[in-house]
């Protein structure tokens, strides 16, 4: 009866109390009737959150298919990186891939703003149920004011930040 020692351990009545209360804890029925309602109160907040922000969305009087969200301009030896980042959706049923036909971009002066390549990024997609937060980067190679974006029949304007 040699192993018997290992009972009179102090940490090893310990070690069985834990467990088994753990056990106890686990296996113990759940409430159902307290998860339905804690269920049904976080819906009714997210349903009330959804409400305001498509209120919201309904009281902006701009309805356009193109937002400029940010615009980062990086200075290189030869011209100008122009990051911007755009909130999009498309007016058609279908999604449209954001290349030089579905989005132009010009200068203040009418110059045509080129696409910056990127060898190995697909070209990024604009959904047509809601707005798509996108980014576009363009190639300046001489400094400008603004950019003016054309978007399915729309046109913004996408001011570039002076560089410091």
């Amino acid at each position: 009866m040699n192993y018997l020692f290992i009972f009179k351990r102090f940490e090893i009545w310990l070690f069985l109390g834990v467990v088994i209360a753990l056990l106890i804890f686990a296996f113990q029925p759940v409430e159902e009737e307290a998860v339905a309602d804690r269920v049904e109160e976080a819906e009714a907040v997210n349903t009330l959150q959804l409400e305001e922000v498509v209120s919201e969305a309904a009281t902006e009087e701009d309805s356009s298919a193109l937002k400029v969200s940010k615009v980062k301009v990086e200075p290189t030896e030869q011209g100008q990186i122009v990051e911007l980042t755009l909130l999009a959706r498309s007016k058609t049923d279908q999604d449209l891939a954001l290349d030089g036909k579905t989005l132009q971009a010009r200068t203040e002066t009418g110059a045509e703003v080129p696409r910056f390549f990127e060898p190995f990024q697909p070209p990024q997609t604009v959904g047509s149920e809601e707005e798509s937060l996108v980014t576009v980067k363009l190639w300046l190679s001489s400094p400008a004011e603004s950019i003016w974006l054309d978007f399915q029949g729309e046109r913004v304007e996408a001011e570039l930040p002076e560089e410091s």
